[in-house]
């Protein structure tokens, strides 16, 4: 029988090593709604970005195909990359 951790993705074996799990969400719009723009965000806001940074520190990101791809690996960071197309 094949040890189950193997047939894992890294973000769900991680996840199957603790009792306890914290999950965090961050989402942030702009005042119309709008989330993106291309593969930008509407707004530039020094703080929010070191407290996004402070936050995601060292723990995995869970993130769409397109946010990846526009922002790129972010140092000391762990990803988990959803997509539509598989």
């Amino acid at each position: 029988m094949r040890n189950r951790r193997a047939t894992l993705s890294p973000f769900m074996a991680a996840l199957t090593q603790r009792s306890i799990v914290k999950i965090s969400l961050m989402a942030a719009k702009a005042r119309n709604g709008v989330i993106g723009c291309g593969s930008d965000i509407p707004w530039n806001a020094k703080g929010e970005q070191l407290l996004f940074k402070a936050i995601t520190y060292n723990q995995w990101l869970l993130v769409g195909r397109k946010t990846f791809e526009a922002m790129g690996a972010l140092p000391n960071r762990k990803y988990a990359v959803v997509s539509r197309s598989g």
